[in-house]
């Protein structure tokens, strides 16, 4: 036995190694400091795993040496690939995996004594690699270099998307009983001038065709063009930010890396981009959260789960890493900009939020409830939970505008705050299940939507009217 593991120890730190390389880029990647709490206890727990897996290699002879290399390189390999192409012939990656295994397993055999320094070097390299890496930083500011100047005789414009937010007349009756929130909301707007449409609505429950929709003032079934400058595309045509550019504006934007407008292949005036990232994930849970979303990384999360349901052990819930968290942060970090009002200028303002997950309170502080609550709200039950995160989002709302000092003698500018969509908090699982009730209906399409300008009354308007209309 000691003889064994004089001669192979080099497994004893090839399997914390083997284990623990997926770990660190995951963590820099959602900058969550390796010298945190979480992130050493994730290192703890890994590197007993690794250790036992070390024993494995060291005991389990040739064949458990050479399938824990090859299992190691395929994981890695398909690691790096962010999306997969969906493959022809309904092909699937599972076995295709399983086959790359097989034949790298057959190539390291073919190393002999070899096979033990080759691991050590290979792993050793990508382990030491993992912690100098680039990573994209949560917020990227660019000034665009336009030497146009703004037309200082046009009133300000100022644009706030909430995404996911219900309208006034879609919150549930179960939620708000006494309709007190729906009441409080209208009032707050009416008072500041707002003209507040409370049946508007979305003509899809998905958030790029709905922008598409409403920046273009029209309906649009057809596919658009999409600018290929970026990952995630941005719509084009933009008929909103055409006109604004038309008429003289700068517009300055606040975006989210998913859903980018400052489109610089386009001839649109723009002034300062704000991107922030939300496909960061929050580690609430600690190692559990970061276990999730890690092995959802490594695309093998499902397949896991699926073996221990069949083993009736506890499953790792799938982390939604759209985190609102960055969005609160990345506002309140850029308010001082987005409320200056200049003349001339434009400010377009996408929030996700009250975006799931649902992890904030009404005062926009942490939520340390349970892991359902936090980060899966699906059922009719939890809407109160979705409630505090509107009136979260309402409280930013609310800070931005108090900042710009509006009042009776404020300038002539245009403010609209609006959402995408509605809530999506049905109990299906699509749009286009057999059985569609009307609160189903209401909980996807209705839509907020409220507006401030010289050409409109504060009055509260219940008429029917899609978000391109509005527009």
């Amino acid at each position: 036995m000691f003889e064994k593991l004089r001669v192979h120890w080099r497994y004893l730190l090839l399997g914390p190694m083997m284990v623990t390389v997926f770990l660190t880029p995951f963590l820099l990647y959602n900058h969550i400091s390796i010298s945190s709490a979480e992130s050493l206890l994730s290192y703890l727990i890994l590197t007993v795993i690794g250790l036992l897996l070390g024993f494995l290699m060291v005991f389990g002879g040739t064949l458990m040496q050479v399938l824990s290399g090859a299992v190691f390189i395929a994981l890695f390999v398909f690691y790096q690939v962010d999306n997969p192409p969906t493959l022809p012939f309904g092909l699937r990656y599972a076995p295709i995996g399983l086959a790359v295994t097989v034949f790298l397993s057959l190539g390291l055999y073919f190393l002999g004594k070899n096979l033990e320094k080759f691991l050590f070097v290979v792993i050793g390299v990508l382990w030491l690699g993992a912690f100098s890496q680039v990573v994209p930083p949560i917020i990227n500011v660019v000034n665009s270099e336009t030497a146009e100047q703004a037309d200082e005789s046009l009133p300000p414009y100022i644009h706030i998307i909430l995404d996911e937010h219900i309208g006034i007349e879609g919150i549930p009756g179960y939620a708000d009983p006494e309709r007190n929130f729906s009441k409080s909301l209208t009032k707050k707007y009416l008072d500041q001038g707002f003209r507040v449409f409370g049946r508007a609505y979305s003509r899809t429950r998905d958030t790029r065709p709905s922008f598409a929709s409403f920046l273009n003032f029209k309906p649009v079934h057809e596919s658009l063009p999409f600018s290929k400058s970026v990952p995630n595309p941005m719509i084009r045509p933009n008929g909103l930010f055409e006109k604004l550019s038309e008429q003289g504006y700068i517009i300055n934007i606040l975006e989210s890396n998913y859903y980018p407008y400052c489109d610089k292949e386009s001839d649109y005036r723009l002034g300062k981009c704000i991107n922030y990232r939300i496909d960061l994930i929050y580690p609430v849970n600690g190692p559990i959260t970061i276990f999730s979303g890690l092995l959802e990384k490594m695309k093998i999360l499902n397949r896991l789960n699926e073996i221990a349901n069949a083993l009736g052990l506890p499953q790792l819930e799938k982390i939604d890493p759209m985190g609102p968290h960055v969005t609160l942060n990345t506002f309140y970090k850029h308010i001082d900009f987005l409320s200056e009002g200049k003349k001339g200028n434009a400010y377009f303002i996408h929030l996700f939020m009250p975006h799931t997950p649902i992890i904030f309170g009404e005062k926009c502080s942490f939520r340390f409830n349970d892991w359902q609550s936090q980060y899966n709200i699906k059922d009719d039950g939890d809407y109160d939970a979705y409630l505090e995160q509107v009136k979260c989002s309402q409280k930013m709302v609310s800070d931005l505008l108090n900042k710009l000092r509006l009042g009776p003698e404020s300038s002539p500018s245009t403010i609209i705050v609006q959402s995408d969509h509605g809530s999506r908090k049905t109990t299906l699982t699509s749009a286009t299940s057999a059985f569609f009730s009307t609160g189903d209906y209401i909980q996807d399409f209705s839509a907020f939507f409220a507006v401030r300008s010289p050409k409109h009354n504060p009055e509260y308007d219940r008429r029917p009217i899609a978000l391109d209309e509005l527009m």
